[in-house]
């Protein structure tokens, strides 16, 4: 009797791990916003839109320098690493993404925290901005999900970034 309780119990204690990790889709709901309008814009309550304010009243004119600066204010509590990306993959996106002449990805360190930011440069930025919104994938690692989807252009460049809400 006892082996059975215990045998219950591990897969009950099993069922809700899994149920854990697979976990339910966030409210499609996302704060995802897009401007290219050079207006000093507020940073609201979330991360993602402190580093929109970040980047929209940045002055900065190439995505290298652009990242540095978001890294630089140090908005999310965890250790952020940059990176200049090269065709291929992008993390946090089905598919591949193309119209883009240059790009530098920020994320955490920890590649389960559901945070991931990419400054683009492109020659058509709102275009660009339409290929990433359709591709981005806020639940891109295994037991993780996005919070928040938060993009804006400035220029020739497409700030574009995946987290938490808090």
């Amino acid at each position: 009797m006892i082996k059975k309780s215990l045998l219950l119990l591990s897969a009950f204690i099993l069922a809700l791990n899994i149920a854990a990790c697979a976990g339910t889709p966030g409210d499609d709901s996302d704060s995802s916003e897009s401007s290219s309008v050079s207006e000093v814009v507020e940073p609201g309550d979330t991360i993602g839109s402190k580093y929109l304010a970040v980047f929209a009243n940045s002055d900065t004119t190439d995505a290298e320098s652009a990242v540095k600066e978001l890294i630089d204010s140090n908005i999310f509590e965890a250790t952020l690493m940059e990176r200049e990306i090269t065709d291929g993959y992008l993390p946090g996106f089905d598919g591949e993404i193309s119209g883009y002449t240059k790009a530098v990805n920020f994320s955490a360190m920890i590649s389960t925290i559901p945070f991931t930011g990419y400054v683009f440069e492109s020659d058509d930025p709102e275009a660009l901005l339409k290929e990433l919104e359709e591709a981005a994938n806020p639940r891109w690692n295994v037991c993780t999900e996005a919070d928040e989807t938060v993009s804006y252009i400035r220029d020739n460049m497409v700030f574009f970034l995946m987290c938490p809400s808090e």
